[in-house]
């Protein structure tokens, strides 16, 4: 299995350090303690963490209000980055978690999303939707990992389609048919990997709507490991005459 190098590093350790119960931590602890504030130097200052992975205690005991409360939480931070990985959310907790997201979406300042290797499928992507739809402030989702397959990639770049996102991962997630509509992709997007997945010659022909035209943003993109015959990489070429921001 292909390393998670491209996705945004993690640390396991949870927000809340001092032992105390979920339902404790949700109902009396200030909205201070939710979150931790990076110590990697390429951060913003302003930035503010919440980080957990399957096995962490806390993320495990949390019921569906809960996650749908620690949710709307973070929508009143003024500039968060989620990284919850490894297990710590599936289908069920992401549509309790997603409700909580949207229920002030428009004051959302999430700018970064990190939930690899969570096992979420399609129906996690339809929960996202009025999320992705709404937030105004993210910049890089990290989705590698999942089985969110053709149908949830798709539900999920449509819903990107006036987002400011420039970076989209979803290596490794039994990827195969794509479809893409050229007037509703992400004006902003300069980085996608697709790694690990099915994508075959139909798959490169929609992935070349990215590439083509004076508009296109598109400055990496990542395929290896893929269905990719001869027929696909024609396509790629061909798209690729004319176009200017593809650097690798």
């Amino acid at each position: 299995m292909e390393s998670h190098s491209d996705d945004s590093s993690d640390d396991s350790s949870g927000p809340f350090d001092d032992g105390s119960s979920s339902e404790a931590c949700l109902s009396m602890m200030s909205f201070n303690r939710f979150f931790q504030y990076p110590s990697d130097s390429d951060f913003d200052s302003d930035t503010r963490v919440l980080k957990g992975s399957g096995s962490d205690a806390w993320l495990r005991n949390l019921n569906d209000e809960e996650w749908e409360k620690l949710g709307r939480n973070i929508t009143y931070q003024s500039r968060v980055e989620i990284r919850l990985n490894e297990g710590a959310l599936n289908d069920h907790k992401m549509s309790f978690f997603c409700r909580g997201l949207r229920r002030h979406i428009m004051t959302n300042s999430i700018t970064k999303m990190n939930l690899y290797e969570n096992g979420l499928s399609a129906a996690a992507a339809q929960s996202m939707v009025p999320f992705l739809q709404n937030a105004n402030f993210l910049k890089e989702l990290y989705l590698s990992h999942n089985n969110f397959q053709s149908e949830g990639f798709n539900i999920m770049f449509l819903a990107l389609r006036d987002s400011p996102i420039h970076t989209l991962s979803c290596n490794y997630c039994g990827i195969e048919a794509i479809e893409i509509d050229s007037e509703h992709i992400p004006k902003h997007l300069t980085t996608l990997r697709l790694r690990g997945n099915r994508i075959n010659a139909d798959g490169c022909r929609q992935l070349s709507k990215l590439l083509q035209g004076g508009d296109s943003t598109l400055k990496r993109l990542f395929l290896r490991n893929n269905k990719i015959d001869d027929d696909g990489v024609a396509i790629l070429v061909d798209a690729l005459r004319n176009n200017t921001s593809l650097q690798f």
